[in-house]
């Protein structure tokens, strides 16, 4: 038999009327919290409608308490939102009571019919635009919350007045409906109508009206608009289609194109038809970035292609390049847009472009019976070459290979060194062919190979002398030109004495990059290894002879005293590239190209050499010159100081040093000379 508790009835507890009625009236209060929660809201939406009334005929919105109520609304909304758990589906009592008295039906019925008080509608707006934001993403799907929206959109979208009046609270709204779609892209399909064939976007259409508009409204709206293009969805994509927004996005960049201004005096941040091309350019790229729907990515590069670059921009700097006229206004366009290109796609749209060829009869070719073949590139390159490289056009032109080369050279180099690979590879091929199918031949071949073997390794001391006495003509060539300069830094062989080698000690061992003595330590991964000898790089240097930029670049760089300061700027960037390029024979190419064979080839170090005495005998001549000048020609004299002579001067002093930095660089990362033979 089990004992249970004892039955003790505290008296003194049970009548102790103060504790009992206390409890009761926290039970009451509990009780009554929703209560009066829902009352408090409904007191505050009784406020508004009784606030819209004739009375409020002569008053503005913020004369009256519609804003506070509203706010307060809003706080009490968010506020349960958070706090109801698993609140996606479900809705606390104030959402009930909102959504059961239809109140966004009523705002924006009457912001319509223009019930007073003045502004009611920008208060809606703005009513709409902080609950589409800080709600959860289910409020957008209640039928009285979107059925409304899209009315309100609609009656906005078609009165101009409204627009511009109340712009900032509608950009805001459609801003951050389009920031929730982001999140949550189920809800795009709120927002389209789709009937048979028949498709319609009251978000799409709106936000197309604010893409030009000047300052945060614009940017807001080019950003919305690129969160409806993120996610992969068929209606939207099938919307796109329907109302041909590839075309309309190309077709608008083209008439922004040609209403560009052609009077170099007129191209300046300030003017609007500029911000509105560079505006649509810029836009056009976003969306081909960040839209997941590849049907509508390829059309707008189709469009962008055919359209634009190859019709309008096209002719139109044929008809300038003929006439030499506005042609650097169009060439500085075209630059600006390779400038500011940051897709892949964008990039290679462009530099196919660039490279395509195409028919061009020149006005001094034009009785001529056959028609020139050339490509964009090709006239650009003839127009650098066939001037004094003095003026604007020519650091503009100058600037767009350099701009190639620098931020495009994934694609340009392909047509720049057109089958390299293919021509060392086929060659390959055709040798290891014949080797198996001559078997005496193979032999012979080993036997060569062992015999060079031998001779290499019998001239190994011979070959690191040389190899350290290439590395080293160019640092010799700054250190001493340096002081002749007027530069009193430090030597190279002081700043870099680590990478300088002894010729006294180690004579034996093979140059390998910076393998010598304890900088193996440090750079463990360049261990000295003996490693046979590369053909493909040597035949790919042999190979590069043909190709015209090498040839142009160096006569270029050997006019460098007869060009404008700004195109040598862009010149030297333009050869640091090159220089820089992951492909190593490029490398080898430039610095040391004449020490390859004895055919008396140029390279960087000949034709610095050159320069160096070139500017000897003009600095004597300037110098003749300054002592004929009088005590009262100041001016003239301080002319001479800040001539192109001067800033040339200081360029190619930096330029030789930049190249020999250069190399220092890529010899930390790679065994380039191994490869020399």
């Amino acid at each position: 038999m089990s004992v249970g508790k004892p039955n003790l009835i505290n008296i003194d507890k049970i009548f102790n009327f103060d504790n009992f009625f206390d409890t009761e009236i926290e039970r009451h209060n509990y009780a009554s919290k929703p209560k009066s929660k829902v009352a408090s809201f409904r007191n505050h939406w009784t406020g508004i409608v009784d606030a819209c009334s004739p009375l409020s005929i002569d008053l503005e919105v913020s004369d009256t308490n519609i804003l506070n109520h509203m706010d307060r609304m809003k706080a009490m909304l968010i506020s349960e939102d958070r706090n109801i758990p698993n609140n996606l589906a479900s809705c606390g009592e104030c959402m009930e009571y909102f959504l059961n008295k239809e109140c966004l039906r009523q705002l924006v019925q009457s912001s319509i019919k223009g019930t007073p008080p003045h502004g009611l509608i920008y208060a809606t707006i703005d009513f709409y635009s902080d609950l589409c934001s800080l709600m959860n993403e289910n409020f957008l799907t209640k039928k009285a919350v979107y059925k409304p929206l899209l009315i309100l959109l609609k009656h906005c979208y078609t009165n101009k007045d409204i627009t511009q009046r109340y712009e900032k609270y509608i950009i805001d709204l459609l801003f951050n409906i389009c920031q929730k779609i982001n999140i949550h892209p189920q809800l795009l399909n709120i927002f389209i109508y789709e009937n048979s064939e028949y498709y319609e976007c009251i978000l799409f259409e709106y936000l197309k009206q604010f893409i030009l508009t000047p300052g945060n409204t614009g940017d807001m709206a080019r950003t919305s608009m690129k969160y409806l293009f993120v996610h992969s969805f068929e209606i939207f994509s099938n919307y796109i289609k329907f109302i041909n927004f590839p075309e309309q996005l190309i077709d608008n960049l083209c008439m922004a194109f040609n209403e560009l201004p052609m009077d170099i005096k007129e191209v300046n941040n300030n003017n609007y038809k500029i911000y509105q091309f560079t505006t649509l350019f810029t836009l056009t790229e976003s969306i081909i970035m960040d839209c997941s729907m590849q049907n509508i990515r390829d059309s707008i590069m189709f469009n962008l292609k055919e359209k634009f670059l190859k019709k309008i921009f096209m002719n139109k700097y044929i008809e300038c390049y003929k006439s030499s006229e506005n042609l650097d206004v169009i060439s500085s366009y075209f630059y600006y847009m390779l400038s500011k290109i940051i897709c892949i796609d964008f990039s290679s749209c462009f530099v196919s472009f660039i490279f395509q060829p195409f028919t061009f009869v020149n006005k001094d070719q034009s009785n001529s019976q056959e028609d020139e073949s050339t490509n964009l590139f090709q006239l650009i390159m003839d127009n650098i070459m066939s001037h004094e490289r003095n003026t604007s056009l020519d650091t503009i032109n100058m600037l767009i290979i350099t701009c190639l080369l620098k931020q495009h050279y994934r694609y340009t180099i392909s047509y720049l060194i057109p089958n390299i690979r293919t021509k060392i590879n086929s060659d390959k091929n055709d040798l290891i062919n014949t080797n198996n199918n001559d078997n005496k031949n193979e032999i012979n071949l080993n036997s060569d190979t062992d015999k060079i073997n031998e001779v290499n390794n019998n001239s190994m001391k011979d070959k690191a002398q040389l190899l350290r006495n290439e590395v080293n003509r160019y640092i010799e060539l700054f250190n001493s030109i340096k002081k002749d300069f007027g530069n009193e830094e430090l030597n190279i062989s002081d700043q870099y004495q680590e990478y300088i080698f002894d010729t006294n000690t180690n004579s034996s061992i093979q140059l390998s990059g910076l393998n010598f003595n304890d900088l193996n330590k440090n750079y463990p991964e360049n261990a000295i290894q003996n490693i046979l000898e590369e053909p493909d790089t040597l035949k790919a240097i042999k190979l590069l002879d043909n190709e015209a930029i090498f040839s142009q670049l160096f006569t270029l760089l050997k006019s460098f005293f007869e060009n404008s300061p700004e195109f040598n700027l862009a010149l030297t960037d333009a050869i640091s590239q090159l220089l820089a390029a992951p492909e190593t024979y490029l490398f080898i190419y430039l610095i040391d190209r004449d020490i390859l064979d004895k055919n008396n080839k140029d390279s960087l170090y000949t034709i610095f050499t050159d320069l160096i005495k070139k500017r000897k005998q003009l600095l004597n001549s300037y110098q003749n010159e300054l002592l004929k000048l009088n005590d009262g020609t100041s001016e003239e004299n301080q002319q001479l100081i800040i001539s192109n002579f001067n800033r040339n001067s200081r360029f190619i002093l930096e330029f030789i040093k930049e190249v020999t930095v250069t190399i220092f660089e890529i010899q930390l990362k790679s065994e380039v000379f191994e490869n020399y033979s």
